[in-house]
């Protein structure tokens, strides 16, 4: 929020001074989060690279990678399931392992072919 980016400058600039590194990922553009200039200028010194969507080739990896750091373990046959099923956009399947989770937790449920199927 505007104003307020006091603690966040301060954490940026004791890792700066100290030769730490932070890494934000972002899908918008740094001036669409409506940060104060003060914030902007700490942005404006860091190196910044596009992440495209992934090809086909990496959305097995992928797919693996998003459910391990949710606690999941996707096998092979749930993985060409998902492969089939879903568009090749980053967003897209964020949003989708998120409604994964959330199914799970309001059903108690493991992550099955039919939460699976009922989270697209």
């Amino acid at each position: 929020a505007r104003g307020n980016s006091g603690p966040l400058v301060k954490c940026i600039e004791d890792l700066r001074v100290l030769g730490g590194i932070i890494v934000f990922f972002r899908n918008a553009s740094v001036h669409e989060y409506g940060f104060d200039d003060h914030l902007l200028t700490r942005f404006a010194a860091g190196t910044e690279f596009v992440l495209g969507d992934p090809d086909r080739s990496e959305l097995t990896p992928l797919l693996q990678a998003l459910s391990e750091q949710r606690g999941w373990r996707f096998n092979n046959r749930m993985v060409a399931f998902l492969e089939k099923r879903l568009r090749i956009r980053v967003r897209d399947i964020e949003s989708y392992l998120e409604r994964v989770q959330l199914l799970s937790r309001l059903r108690s449920d493991k992550v099955n072919f039919s939460l699976l199927g009922d989270a697209l």
